[in-house]
């Protein structure tokens, strides 16, 4: 579909809704792609979520839930009947469905997994298993292997009849009990006789993640080395599943999002049309938080009230000194949280990157301290103000840029997330560093500045 063409369908959709045309609506979702579908689903409210879900047909409904986000999901499809609600994760990829009941509660989730199909339910069950943030919590476990005995021909055989499981990428190699031992390519398969075994012609140093790792090891495995899929394997190095490309996208993707409103103080279930309750909920406690280290910043310009009274100019530059440290604070954390996220950054480069982060924001500092030094002069014809406010500048952004790296890296030895606890823990220090030693300096040349 035309991106035109589905951005007339979705602004039609949105004209529908408002007038109630559900039926409509829902008519319209079924002519979409399952990625187009979704993306309008998760812009509206849980209530007519769930009024088009009941509309749908059964066939786009289980590829529209494939294609939600978990948590729209959940939120959207805990509230129905158990028997649908079961024919629909049924039909569900087992990851899918894996992925859909973690984020239901507990007792839902067990009566629901209680009506399915017994070899469904134990294949779900398997994957619950495995704790969230996992590679095992998102991994296929219907990976395709066959025996280093096999031959060229029958591996051939054995994927003419697979087709329609599903798209297969590599052929995985195993030995007698199940370990993974080497890779085929369909590039390898093609060039070798009908009659060689798999063993002879495999690559032996294949690239494998385990399962209870984090899934952040898969995602750079496979963009470290270009693949498409990468096998998934237990402590014995034998073959569980594997993680494909397109999870590794969904994976990003998600981490990403969650990342961005970490940084903002936000859960990643907070949307535009959630319920109200829920945002208050999830906003409320970071938002006290940061008033709390408001107030610490707040002090330590209470400790020079005489020198603003006697030089009441100084009120108009502080904002600008406290605000260009936030700033290049945020540009260093996002630098280091990404690089720490894709493993460019490690606990050996540490001092590197705190040294690096330095240098630059003093650089800045130093050229944005003179260019305000030359502010200050132009604007009230006092070269002392000028040398305060630079020097302040310089400080700051120096400030900025070794706490906007060094937190981080500190929290990620503290096994706390950086995205999450960095910007209030670095703003407070930039905003307390600028307020004193812009109003430090300023008290150390109150003669001067209140001419």
């Amino acid at each position: 579909m035309a991106p035109a063409r589905t951005r007339l369908m979705i602004d039609s959709a949105r004209r529908m809704l408002r007038h109630g045309a559900y039926r409509k609506v829902a008519h319209l979702l079924e002519g979409m792609r399952p990625g187009d579908a979704a993306d309008f689903f998760e812009s509206i409210t849980v209530q007519d979520r769930r009024r088009l879900a009941e509309l749908i047909g059964r066939d786009a409904l289980v590829h529209l839930l494939g294609a939600l986000s978990v948590e729209v999901a959940a939120e959207t499809f805990q509230d129905m009947d158990d028997p649908e609600f079961v024919t629909l994760i049924g039909r569900l990829p087992r990851e899918d469905a894996a992925a859909v009941l973690r984020f239901l509660d507990a007792e839902r989730r067990e009566g629901i997994l209680a009506k399915m199909d017994v070899s469904a339910s134990d294949a779900v069950e398997e994957l619950l298993a495995h704790p969230a943030g996992t590679v095992g919590a998102i991994m296929k476990p219907e990976a395709f292997a066959l025996d280093e005995t096999a031959t060229v021909a029958e591996a051939v055989e054995a994927l003419q009849r697979a087709s329609d499981s599903g798209p297969i990428f590599y052929i995985y190699v195993t030995d007698k009990r199940g370990y993974l031992v080497g890779v085929v390519s369909y590039r390898m398969l093609l060039l070798a006789r009908r009659d060689t075994p798999l063993g002879s012609i495999m690559k032996s140093d294949v690239s494998s993640v385990r399962a209870d790792e984090p899934q952040d090891e898969a995602a750079a495995l496979v963009s470290r080395h270009d693949l498409v899929a990468i096998p998934v394997v237990d402590e014995d190095h034998r073959l569980l599943g594997v993680v494909t490309v397109d999870d590794i996208v969904d994976l990003i993707q998600a981490k990403a999002t969650e990342d961005i409103y970490k940084m903002a103080g936000l859960g990643s279930d907070d949307r535009v049309f959630c319920a109200p309750s829920r945002s208050i909920r999830k906003r409320l406690p970071w938002l006290f938080v940061n008033l709390l280290t408001a107030f610490l910043a707040a002090s330590v310009v209470g400790l020079f009230q005489r020198t603003i009274q006697a030089a009441v100019i100084l009120a108009v530059f502080m904002p600008i000194v406290a605000g260009m440290g936030g700033n290049a604070a945020t540009q260093t954390l996002t630098v280091v949280i990404r690089g720490l996220a894709i493993g460019e950054v490690t606990a050996r480069d540490a001092l590197r990157a705190i040294l690096k982060e330095g240098s630059v924001n003093l650089a800045i500092g130093a050229i944005l301290g003179a260019f305000m030094a030359l502010i200050a002069l132009l604007y009230k014809g006092n070269p002392y103000l000028g040398l305060v406010l630079g020097t302040a500048m310089v400080c700051n952004m120096m400030v900025a840029g070794v706490a906007g790296a060094m937190i981080p890296l500190a929290l990620r030895v503290l096994k706390i997330d950086p995205a999450l606890a960095s910007g209030v823990i670095v703003t407070t220090f930039t905003d307390c560093c600028g307020f004193f030693s812009f109003l430090g300096l300023a008290t150390l040349l109150i003669s001067r500045l209140a001419t």
